[in-house]
This record gives C-alpha cells, sequence and structure tokens, in this order.
C-alpha cells in the first residue's frame, strides 16, 4: 500500500510539473505576441504581424502570401481581410493544415456608429465584431468573435482543411451547439463569411442587442483567387431577426459585398507549395528562445520546490529519528566514559594527588636482594632474615604451614620461602 501511494505521488508530480511547463510556456508565448505581434496589428502591417502570430503559435511552416486578399476602402468600413494557410503541429508526428483568418479594420469610426459610446467606453465588452461562417450542408452559422480593441484583438484560426476516406479535401468544422455541447461538422463549401458589428451598448437582452452586417463572402464557384486583391460593390441585404418568442422581422439595408470570393474546398489545397521552401514565410525562433528559455526554467524552480516538499514528507521525520537515536548514543557512551573515569582513572588520579608521597633518601637505599620478597597475600615486603625464630614460626602460623616446630631459624626461612605458593 505504501508503494502504490509513493507511484501515485510520483504520477502526480510529473502530471503537475507537465502542467506548469505548459501553463509558463503559453504565458511566455503571450508575452512575445504582445510584445513583437500586437504593435504590428496597430500599424496594420499585416506581414510582420503574421510573421509574429505565426511565432508566437509556434507554427514553423506556412504559406507566406494569404490564399484571399480583400481590402474596403469605404469610408464607413474600410478594413483589410486576409485568409493565410499554415500547417500546424498537433503532435511531435502529426501536422494539419489550417485556415488562418486575419481581420483588420483600418479606422472605422465605432464612436459614431455604436448607438451608447459612452457605455463601451467604461465596459469594453458590450460591443464587438462577429465573423460569421456558414458551411454547406450546416444550419448554424459559427460566430468567430473580434474585439473591437484594438489591443485584444488576434488573428484567428478559421478551419480545418483536411483528406476524408476517399483521399477528396474536406472542411472540418468543430462548434458548439445551443446546448454547449461540442460537435463536428464536414463540408465542401465556404457558402457565405458575414462581417458585423454587435452592438449591446443599450442592453445586453437579446431584443437589445443590435447587429449590423457591414459585409458579405458569397461563394463564387466560378471566382479566381490567385492572389489577385479582392475589392467590394455595394449590394442590398435583407437581415432577417428573430426573437426568443420565434417571431421574425426582416431589415433590408446595404453592405458591402466581395465581388470574388471562392469558397470551395479545393482552393484551399496547398500541399504542393510547401515542397518550395521559397514560398514559406518566416518565424522568428531566434527572438522567441529567450521567451522559451524562461519557461524551462520554471521547471527549474518547480523542481526545487518539489524537492524540498518530497524532503518534508517522506524524510524529515525519518532524519529527526535518526538524529535524536544518535544523540542518545553519545549521551550513553559519554556517561559511561565519564562513570569510568571517574571512578578508576579521575578518581585514583585524584587520590594520587592527595596521597603522601614519600621520598627515599639515596643514600639510606638498599637494593632488596633475592631474600626479600613479595607476599601475594599481603602484598608487602617480607625481609626473613631480619626476622626473629618466634616472628618466622608464627607467620609459618599465619599461613597454616605444620611441621616447623622444631626447625632453626635458617630452616624455618628455608620452610617459608619453599611454601609461600
Amino acid at each position: 500500500m505504501k508503494w502504490l501511494g509513493r507511484i501515485l505521488y510520483v504520477v502526480m508530480i510529473f502530471f503537475i510539473g507537465m502542467f506548469v511547463l505548459a501553463f509558463n510556456n503559453n504565458k511566455q508565448l503571450a508575452k512575445y505576441y504582445d510584445e513583437y505581434a500586437q504593435i504590428e496589428l496597430e500599424n496594420n502591417n499585416r506581414e510582420a504581424y503574421i510573421e509574429h502570430f505565426m511565432t508566437s503559435k509556434l507554427i514553423k511552416e506556412y504559406i507566406k502570401e494569404p490564399i484571399y486578399l480583400a481590402k474596403s476602402d469605404d469610408s464607413k468600413y474600410p478594413f483589410e481581410i486576409a485568409i493565410y494557410h499554415a500547417k500546424v503541429n498537433i503532435s511531435k508526428d502529426e501536422m494539419k493544415d489550417y485556415l488562418i483568418l486575419y481581420l483588420n479594420e483600418t479606422g472605422i469610426d465605432f464612436k459614431n456608429i455604436l448607438e451608447d459610446y459612452e457605455s463601451f467606453e467604461k465596459n469594453g465588452n458590450n460591443a464587438l465584431m462577429l465573423a460569421k461562417l456558414k458551411i454547406e450542408n450546416v444550419e448554424e452559422e459559427f460566430n468567430i468573435p473580434i474585439n473591437i480593441n484594438l489591443k485584444d484583438r488576434s488573428a484567428l484560426h478559421l478551419i480545418e482543411v483536411k483528406k476524408d476516406d476517399n483521399k477528396d479535401n474536406i472542411f472540418n468544422v468543430q462548434y458548439r451547439d445551443e446546448d454547449g455541447k461540442t460537435k463536428q461538422a464536414e463540408s465542401t463549401r465556404i457558402e457565405s463569411i458575414n462581417l458585423s458589428i454587435l452592438d449591446g451598448t443599450l442592453g445586453t437582452k437579446e431584443d437589445e442587442i443590435i447587429e449590423t452586417i457591414f459585409a458579405r463572402f458569397v461563394n463564387d464557384k466560378d471566382a479566381n483567387m490567385n492572389n489577385n486583391i479582392d475589392s467590394f460593390e455595394n449590394d442590398e441585404y435583407i437581415q432577417i431577426k428573430e426573437d426568443k418568442d420565434g417571431n421574425k422581422t426582416e431589415k433590408k439595408h446595404q453592405v458591402l459585398k466581395a465581388k470574388a470570393f471562392n469558397g470551395e474546398v479545393d482552393n484551399y489545397d496547398l500541399s504542393e507549395l510547401y515542397k518550395d521552401e521559397s514560398n514559406l514565410g518566416k518565424v522568428h525562433e531566434k527572438m522567441l528562445d529567450p521567451f522559451i528559455k524562461k519557461a524551462k526554467n520554471s521547471l527549474y524552480w518547480y523542481a526545487l520546490i518539489i524537492v524540498i516538499v518530497t524532503y518534508l514528507i517522506f524524510f524529515l521525520k525519518p532524519t529527526i529519528e535518526y538524529i535524536k537515536h544518535r544523540n542518545v548514543g553519545k549521551d550513553s557512551t559519554n556517561e559511561v566514559s565519564k562513570d569510568k573515569r571517574g571512578s578508576d582513572d579521575f578518581d585514583s588520579f585524584k587520590f594520587k594527588e592527595k596521597e603522601e608521597v614519600k621520598v627515599i633518601d639515596e643514600e639510606k637505599f638498599e637494593p632488596i636482594n633475592n631474600e626479600t620478597l613479595i607476599d601475594h597475600k599481603t602484598d608487602e615486603l617480607i625481609d626473613y632474615n631480619a626476622m626473629t625464630v618466634k616472628e618466622l614460626k608464627d607467620l609459618a602460623k599465619e599461613r597454616n604451614l605444620t611441621g616447623y616446630s622444631t626447625l632453626n631459624k635458617k630452616d624455618l626461612i628455608e620452610f617459608l620461602k619453599e611454601n609461600e605458593n
């Protein structure tokens, strides 16, 4: 059970680490976009903006010239729209083809268009532009919001171009239905793209929001899209609005209509162009490197934090226990050493310090002869020759010896020496 918990802990650390890396990577990419791409959008420098946009999205291969480009010089609704083709890395070994929509208004006077511009200045979120995409055989329109605030605006992935089971080109679109569920639709034709302004400055309820379509791109399968800049003509458009009760109202007004938009999917299969590198656009990988490095550095900090946390969880308690046991062992050893030293060495030394030291007069010193022995029972030096017969017999008696009562002094000395052990 303990090992299962440790395995789960390691797995959790790994996935959190991947999340931390991905989060910081996206954060640094967004920072790169803000520093390099955004200013080009504000300056209406489309080519430079696309280069930095692709770099910020880690897109390394894209066709530098747009598939479709249209410019409006209308005094009320000036804008530029372009569609680019790019190969996007979905995984390490898989790439998908995408169309990328570039839309930048170049001077639309929202102050005179929005019903309550002061409300928009305070709120900032109650009005926006909208690109409404309609593909064949799908009833719903796909809404792509585009911020009016230039600093929040960016190019958008519009639609995937892929091969079906029969190796035919198709558009693949993912969208959310009314219930919020993600769905997927496939088609071979873009029927139309409508550009509109959604004005909610008078209120955000459905019947208070005003939508004004100002430009339309309607499929013309015979239109030529060989990098020609499309222009617009005025067209009358009937806009139908349906309220919450299902009642429909029609509003007829003038719109800008593109002259040469072709929405057939075969126009967007540019695989052959990627074989010639001269067709590919620039990416600024060296400029991006410092940002990616910062994202990777966050992983080092994460690893340091994990090491500390892991130590606190798994190793702090054993370390404390080890130190405790080690200190207890040291204390025991010190106590034993202290007791032993105190009773044997130290105390003995102190005793010897206090003990009276007898100085032997060298002149009176006489070497111990062979007859001077050590009695092992008394630890005293005995000079048998200096003793009287009575003293010798008393010593024999103390040693529990027998047969000495008739011996003379010389024989007693020999007798005692023989029976010393």
